[in-house]
């Protein structure tokens, strides 16, 4: 069950069962008339881990990262390994604002360590149901990868939520 349930490399949620606790979570939202947020993440220059250290290390990372946001999610916030290098965070009853600053907070902490001993960024994108007007989640995750995507091309390391831009965070130097 825990193997069908969860991504045996990062411990996160798997796709599959991301996907229906998402529906979950968004039909519940939907009733109570409570925010719901989802945050797509990416990390930034993954690729190039794997190319440069191997897919050994990039396993590393991989592991790494989902260990250290899931350390710093509150209980009952959901992280899905959607794809690769990419997460879904299910954030229930916190509106874009609120899901902004989470975010901009777990990325104050860091994400860990590339294996260069550079810090590991993330391109953050951020949609929440009510804003969007959204009576489907998969249109709200749809949304949420688009602003991902306006992260990367605005120079990576950045949360975007809304259909603007967002100005980065600075990183911190990590020692």
């Amino acid at each position: 069950m825990q193997q069908a349930v969860r991504d045996p490399l990062t411990g996160a949620f798997s796709r599959r069962s991301g996907e229906e606790v998402l529906e979950l979570q968004f039909i519940l939202a939907g009733r109570s008339g409570s925010p719901f947020s989802v945050a797509f993440i990416d990390i930034d220059h993954f690729k190039a881990v794997n190319d440069q250290y191997g897919h050994q290390q990039g396993d590393v990372l991989l592991k790494q990262f989902a260990q250290t946001l899931t350390q710093g999610l509150r209980k009952g916030d959901v992280l899905v390994r959607w794809g690769g290098e990419e997460f879904l965070l299910l954030l229930p009853n916190i509106d874009c604002q609120q899901a902004m600053h989470a975010l901009q907070r777990l990325r104050r902490n860091g994400f860990g360590l590339r294996p260069d001993r550079t810090p590991l960024t993330a391109s953050i994108g951020v949609a929440d149901m009510l804003e969007e007007g959204c009576n489907d989640w998969r249109r709200l995750v749809e949304i949420a990868d688009q602003r991902m995507y306006v992260a990367k091309q605005q120079g990576r390391n950045r949360v975007i939520a809304t259909a603007g831009n967002e100005p980065p965070v600075s990183q911190p130097v990590l020692a």
